[in-house]
């Protein structure tokens, strides 16, 4: 499989004890995904993933996810791609990469309902904000089981794939989909937040990584 281009990116600043950090660096292309009704399926006959821990810490991370979910991240790694999470739930992000974890998945993103509130605040003062904004975030194709993000999609500028949770084909539609992505992607308008080029910070959404570069405060 042909890999995804890459592109050279600012996503966020992070305040830290040391100083200014700033995230730089050419990246590849990022695929997010929704939770509830899309990797997590409620009241689905589907059959699930199957975890890799033991017993006993399965007490603590009852959640199923959708079978095939695991092969699908895998790959798009193959591809070169990036993988995440967006999801407007109140899950933490520890909980949800522990989740992953579970099933030996390490998201490179996960953005919850604090993270998005915290990032469309005061942005959309006289209209209603978007229930998703990838493009707020460098996410260049999202994946959500909602048409309303569909249509978001297309008022705010940002790619999105929509699959319902019956879907036996939607790891393929989403392979299609990514490949549809152009390589060698550079900042889009569509993609620009309005706030003077920087990105907002993720937080603890990001895993710790190499990443970070230092900029004195």
């Amino acid at each position: 499989m042909r890999r995804r281009g890459s592109r050279l990116i600012i996503l966020g600043l992070h305040t830290g004890a040391h100083g200014l950090y700033v995230l730089l660096g050419n990246f590849p292309v990022l695929i997010t995904f929704d939770i509830d009704d899309t990797i997590r399926l409620h009241g689905s006959s589907q059959p699930s993933e199957h975890p890799t821990i033991s017993w006993a810490s399965r007490i603590f991370y009852r959640e199923p996810i959708r079978i095939g979910f695991v092969q699908v991240c895998n790959d798009l790694r193959t591809l070169g791609c990036r993988v995440g999470i967006y999801t407007t739930s109140s899950r933490s992000v520890g909980y949800i990469r522990r989740w992953m974890r579970c099933y030996g998945l390490n998201p490179d993103i996960i953005i919850n309902s604090a993270i998005h509130e915290a990032a469309i605040a005061g942005r959309y003062r006289h209209d209603r904000p978007p229930s998703k904004h990838p493009g707020l975030f460098g996410i260049d194709l999202h994946i959500d089981d909602s048409y309303g993000v569909a249509v978001e999609a297309k008022k705010f500028g940002f790619r999105a794939l929509v699959i319902s949770p019956d879907d036996l084909h939607w790891r393929a539609s989403i392979l299609d989909a990514v490949r549809t992505i152009p390589n060698d992607q550079t900042e889009s308008e569509q993609d620009a937040p309005s706030n003077g080029g920087q990105r907002p910070s993720l937080n603890s959404g990001f895993p710790p990584r190499s990443g970070w570069a230092r900029r004195s405060s």
